[in-house]
């Protein structure tokens, strides 16, 4: 069990027993709450984000593959994440389900790791706060693998010296990082960076030096990641593989913008929540390299690190490599992406044993500004009263069941008025995903979703370009305020005189409502060849 219920972790007292019934508590209570509070129906509707991963899944469930014919922004396991959930269930209603088990989850990791290291009322605090700092419903994995990552991590180091338990930890800590590495290629990096600080500091440690022990924990762990990413090469090919890498890559040199805000600018201002959003944005990730520093400096100086400092270092390295993530926006939004670990370090940090009632001061303070930024960040849940049965009833019926919804609206028009086969391509630098998503389609092209400033121009642009003309859409989506015949070049496809004769040929309008129009060309007339 990869708990803090190990020989030498036990500081507080427990039975197993008591420790699954709470991890089951934790469990099964934090999903049925993220169930109950689950997404509005006007945030499904209308969130691009959501529906761009699940767009993705719909691509792939029809044959398509990601680094060959697809661009975007995230690792491949992401979609089919969602297509699993669309095979579970048509919609949303699988989406749903699958998030709200991998938030449930990632909870249930936090107090596995807490359990017995601090009190059992700190592991239920802890564990709460963070529920309410939950923001972006969509992005479970950015807490699940991270948060399995450190319990990986921690249950290695306390098995240290049973050689047949090391192996199997570290090959199972191996195949998690891989797969990681397949939903985001930062979440792989950050699995091999933990490994190797790690590694290093078991090295140190040794008495005995030896490097055949050395050299087997290293290839266990190894095995498992590119176990992993053999098997992906494997079924879709190193160019796939390859491929998915580098549209991650690009992403990273092209980051969404919006509100005039900058990737890596601070929202500092006067008001109480910038205020408090700045002081953890500075004060967390210095505590985490402080304590970096004061155990790494102990074992430099030869000092064993016992089992709850070890704890305290793998969970503020851990902190440390998920905060890059925080400052690719420097917004709310993106900082409670990562909070679970800095969570886990500001709760063992205030239970470290003999420690100064000065570090606990410290991680004090930082609870108000943690408290002032639940709800700061655009809360996906919806808290407020609803009819439970009647919510998943509408949910499971979209679109049709939410058709006084524009995007519900278009998306039931082009189920009753387009063949599944038919291409559609979506003129907008803000791609209406929703509406694919409840329709079963996916855009035409390279991207099958587009985000203003991603990927803009140069190659990526003119590829997007000539697989859309390949596709030859029969059916354009546009937005009917923008549709106007006056476009600029950063409108997909990024060619303003082929919008300009788009604009003309595809002049029946097959159904509109206030806010879109799906448009087609008169039978007769030839595809534009750009």
């Amino acid at each position: 069990m990869i708990l803090a219920t190990a020989t030498g972790n036990q500081r507080f007292p427990g039975s197993p027993v008591a420790d699954w019934a709470v991890l089951l508590s934790v469990f099964f209570g934090s999903f049925g709450w993220l169930i109950y509070y689950a997404p509005a129906l006007d945030f499904l509707v209308s969130s691009v984000d959501q529906g761009s991963q699940m767009t993705l899944g719909i691509a792939l469930l029809a044959g398509r593959v990601q680094g060959i014919d697809i661009v975007w922004v995230y690792g491949p396991l992401v979609g089919w994440a969602s297509a699993l959930g669309l095979k579970f269930a048509p919609g949303y209603t699988g989406e749903v389900v699958i998030c709200a088990f991998g938030y449930a989850l990632s909870l249930t990791i936090m107090a596995g790791i807490l359990l017995r290291r601090v009190p059992l009322l700190a592991v239920l605090a802890a564990v709460l706060l963070t529920a309410l700092l939950l923001s972006r419903f969509y992005k479970w994995y950015y807490w699940f693998f991270p948060l399995l990552q450190l319990a990986l991590c921690l249950g290695w180091r306390q098995c240290l010296g049973q050689t047949r338990a090391e192996a199997g930890i570290l090959f199972i800590w191996g195949l998690s990082g891989g797969i990681a590495f397949l939903f985001r290629p930062d979440l792989g990096a950050l699995s091999l960076g933990l490994f190797a600080v790690i590694w290093a500091v078991s090295l140190a440690e040794s008495s005995r030096g030896s490097s055949r022990v050395a050299a087997s924990r290293l290839g266990s762990f190894v095995a498992g990641y590119a176990l992993v990413q053999a098997t992906w090469i494997a079924l879709y090919g190193f160019e796939a593989w390859l491929g998915f890498i580098v549209g991650f890559a690009a992403s990273l040199t092209s980051a969404v913008v919006d509100a005039g805000q900058k990737p890596t600018a601070f929202r500092v201002a006067f008001a109480i929540q910038s205020t408090a959003l700045l002081v953890i944005q500075v004060g967390l990730p210095c505590l985490a390299a402080a304590t970096i520093w004061v155990i790494i400096r102990g074992l430099w100086r030869g000092r064993r690190i016992d089992a709850y400092r070890s704890a305290l270092l793998v969970t503020a390295l851990v902190s440390l490599g998920v905060y890059p993530q925080a400052m690719h926006r420097a917004d709310a939004q993106h900082l409670l992406q990562v909070i679970p670990p800095f969570i886990l370090l500001l709760s063992l940090l205030a239970f470290v044993p003999g420690v100064r009632l000065s570090l606990r001061l410290l991680v004090a303070l930082m609870l108000p500004p943690l408290l002032i930024l639940v709800g700061a960040g655009r809360v996906d849940l919806d808290f407020r009263q609803r009819d439970f049965s009647q919510y998943w009833a509408t949910v499971a019926g979209l679109p049709y069941s939410f058709r006084g919804h524009p995007s519900a609206d278009m998306a039931a028009a082009i189920m009753e008025r387009t063949d599944p086969a038919d291409g559609i391509y979506t003129p907008m630098r803000l791609t209406p995903s929703p509406v694919l998503v409840m329709a079963g389609r996916y855009m035409t092209g390279l991207y099958l979703v587009h985000f203003p400033t991603y990927l803009e121009a140069g190659p990526w642009a003119a590829r997007h370009r000539e697989a859309v003309l390949r596709s030859d859409p029969k059916y354009l989506l546009v937005l009917r305020q923008e549709w106007t015949g006056n476009f600029n070049p950063l409108i997909p496809p990024f060619d303003v005189e082929l919008l300009r004769r788009w604009h003309h040929d595809y002049s029946i309008v097959v159904y509109e409502n206030r806010l879109f129009q799906l448009l087609a060309r008169p039978a007769a007339m030839p595809a534009a060849d750009g």
